[in-house]
């Protein structure tokens, strides 16, 4: 009961500061100092470096999900055999990880995603910054071009 008369007040006293401010809407002249992105073709070493990369990301991604599914399943099969035990709650926590990170490789380097980053890249933007995590896999040559595009 103490502890709640302390949170109420403090959470009430609280709620206007965290009101988010409005912006001011854009302006004309705002607008007008923004430069027109200039649309630039990509040289093909980097079109294949970039397409490179993703592949590998869907690939090892793939990797990943199915063998933390492997991990995950083998836990779940011991704990319904055996019931809950310390050695079989890695296997379910592990795999169940992997198998979450291979579903979030496999969104971040779907084939939409690859083609929305070479249409950014033609306008001028810059690789995301999670596209650095598999680059030291590619060949040197492709490195050196992701390197240069993030």
């Amino acid at each position: 009961m103490k502890v709640l008369a302390v949170l109420v007040p403090a959470l009430l006293a609280g709620g206007p500061s965290m009101a988010q401010l409005a912006l001011p809407p854009a302006t004309a002249t705002t607008a007008a100092r923004l430069p027109a992105p200039v649309f630039q073709p990509l040289p093909d070493s980097v079109r294949q470096a970039v397409q490179q990369l993703f592949r590998r990301g869907r690939c090892y991604s793939i990797i990943a999900g199915v063998s933390g599914l492997c991990v995950l399943s083998s836990g779940v099969i011991y704990t319904a055999r055996e019931g809950v035990n310390l050695g079989t709650t890695p296997n379910i926590l592990y795999g169940g990880g992997a198998a979450a990170a291979g579903a979030i490789g496999r969104a971040q380097y779907s084939r939409r995603r690859e083609r929305q980053v070479l249409e950014a890249l033609q306008y001028g933007s810059r690789l995301p910054a999670y596209a650095a995590e598999f680059a030291p896999l590619l060949p040197k040559r492709s490195r050196e071009i992701v390197y240069k595009y993030l």
